[in-house]
């Protein structure tokens, strides 16, 4: 299977730095997580980073691909577990927090995705997510002179219509505007949104990406802290 041959995430990963900084106002706020779950957890960067803020949490990390599972533990220090697709094998508002990290645009079926989320994540608890701006600037100018956007691929075996190597399995694409509509029709409430750069971006572009950031609307990619709608 495709993600079989995925080992993702990595230590310098940019989205981590921001979520630290949402994970901090959380703790400042007096949210005290004991439970965490680390959806699509990769090689276990983002478990072993909420570990920094939050050093007694239990954190659990799911993830499709079973070849991560020893470097996962290494990393992270926590237990995985193996999912197949979108279904969690775990009870109705078993976590505190949930991490989603540049996950959901892989998956086709974003609703069934989110709407497990929801199920899983406590009246009282936080989803942290991250995902790839469709409409970051660069994207915005690569389309103005027909390119194919970064980040969006046409192929399982090569990269087409844009510069770049690597075929990840991006299936879905977010703005931020679709996706605070999209978990606003999941119930979820967006109470944070920031941002992050594009590591593989050249480096004279690197400082602009950053500046960037500053508005996450045009920046290279979304982080986001939501809590439930309770209706």
């Amino acid at each position: 299977m495709f993600y079989d041959q995925v080992r993702g995430g990595w230590d310098d990963n940019p989205v981590l730095p921001v979520q630290t900084s949402q994970l901090a106002k959380l703790k400042l706020d007096g949210f005290q997580p004991l439970t965490a779950l680390d959806l699509g957890c990769g090689l276990g960067f983002g478990a072993k980073n909420l570990k920094k803020v939050f050093p007694g949490i239990r954190i659990t990390g799911a993830d499709i691909t079973a070849s991560v599972k020893t470097d996962f533990e290494i990393n992270s220090d926590s237990e995985f577990v193996q999912i197949d697709g979108v279904s969690l094998p775990f009870g109705d508002e078993f976590f505190d927090l949930i991490l989603v990290n540049d996950v959901i645009e892989h998956v086709a079926d974003t609703d069934s995705l989110i709407k497990e989320v929801y199920r899983v994540l406590s009246p009282e608890g936080f989803l942290l997510l991250s995902t790839p701006n469709m409409a970051a600037w660069f994207n915005r100018i690569s389309l103005l002179f027909g390119h194919q956007l970064f980040f969006s691929e046409v192929s399982y075996e090569k990269i087409f219509g844009r510069p770049g190597t690597d075929v990840v399995g991006h299936l879905r694409l977010f703005t931020q505007s679709a996706l605070v509509q999209f978990l606003a029709h999941h119930r979820f409430h967006v109470s944070n949104l920031g941002a992050a750069p594009f590591a593989a971006l050249p480096k004279p572009l690197c400082y602009l990406d950053r500046v960037f950031c500053m508005k996450p609307s045009l920046a290279a990619c979304l982080c986001i802290t939501a809590n439930k709608l309770l209706v």
